[in-house]
């Protein structure tokens, strides 16, 4: 019998317009390329297994004294409670997946520009409180066996979480958490299906440029992590799978770890500013606006 390992399973992502509706993963879908353009494939830093969110119950039930079963005492047996799957996919930073992913995170406080050539995309927290989701996702998981249609899938999917971060010589990660509608293990997909991402650079802590309160600490910085949730809720209607999303109140949080000595950047500079309780900005940046390659990440918090 042959024996597979995690490294062996290959995964990718599709976008679709509804809950309900399943990805094709087919050369003219909606992958990290864009809109018709295909190339699904993530290549992606942990090996992840997906939740199906719901669990059996093999045992006796039992109602008073009575018992439950069958003639032959075969017991009966059904499904516990919400079914909800889930999966958490870790991957390098590029501006294709930021792009894809931050979609499915903000949803629609996500603005597209044309300019010229280039298509800058904007991400922001929806000013409407208890929104829903205007586009989802199906991720995919090739397991590489001889027939097609054994391949598993969650359908439906839109990010729950997304946490950003960098440490000191090493590449940018991505974390982010999916939660979905439905679990199958009949897809039909094709390894061929899952192409990867043209111009994939990940990018490195170094690449960035990085600001805090409006002064520059790039030469100082050890490490940072943002991590945002929308906090979605999940409505279940007339049945055990979900049937739409409610996005609310966002919530951020994130630490940044540098050297202590230079003055305005370490020294008492961010302990005053803790004990003030004022709001600081903290910026991470790499290239020019509405160019290829231009990245923005800011967020303003409190300490």
């Amino acid at each position: 019998m042959a024996v597979r390992t995690g490294w062996e399973d290959i995964y990718g992502v599709c976008m679709t317009a509804a809950i309900g509706t399943a990805g094709t993963f087919a050369a003219a879908s909606h992958g990290l390329d864009g809109s018709a353009a295909g190339n699904c494939m993530i290549p992606l830093l942990n090996h992840p297994s997906i939740d199906p969110g719901f669990s059996i119950d093999f045992g006796q039930k039992t109602t008073g004294l009575a018992q439950n079963r069958y003639d032959t005492g075969n017991i009966y047996e059904y499904t516990l409670g919400k079914k909800q799957p889930k999966v958490s996919l870790e991957m390098g930073i590029t501006e294709k997946r930021l792009t894809f992913f931050l979609w499915l995170l903000f949803q629609t406080g996500a603005v597209q520009d044309a300019v010229g050539n280039q298509y800058q995309s904007t991400f922001s927290i929806p000013v409407a409180g208890g929104s829903g989701p205007e586009i989802y996702c199906s991720v995919a998981r090739s397991i590489g066996i001889t027939a097609d249609a054994d391949n598993h899938a969650v359908h439906g999917c839109i990010a729950n979480q997304i946490t950003l971060s960098g440490n000191s010589g090493e590449r940018c990660k991505m974390a982010v958490d999916l939660i979905g509608k439905t679990f199958v293990t009949n897809m039909n997909l094709a390894t061929t299906d899952l192409t990867v991402e043209t111009s994939a650079t990940e990018r490195m802590i170094f690449d960035y440029t990085y600001s805090l309160a409006g002064t520059d600490i790039t030469a100082f910085l050890e490490s940072w992590t943002l991590t945002v949730n929308n906090n979605a809720a999940t409505k279940f209607y007339g049945g055990q799978t979900p049937t739409s999303y409610i996005l609310n109140r966002f919530a951020t949080n994130g630490s940044i770890k540098m050297a202590m000595s230079a003055t305005t950047v370490g020294d008492n500079s961010q302990i005053d500013a803790f004990v003030s309780g004022a709001q600081k900005t903290f910026i991470a940046s790499r290239g020019t606006t509405n160019t290829a390659g231009y990245q923005n990440i800011k967020v303003t918090a409190l300490y």
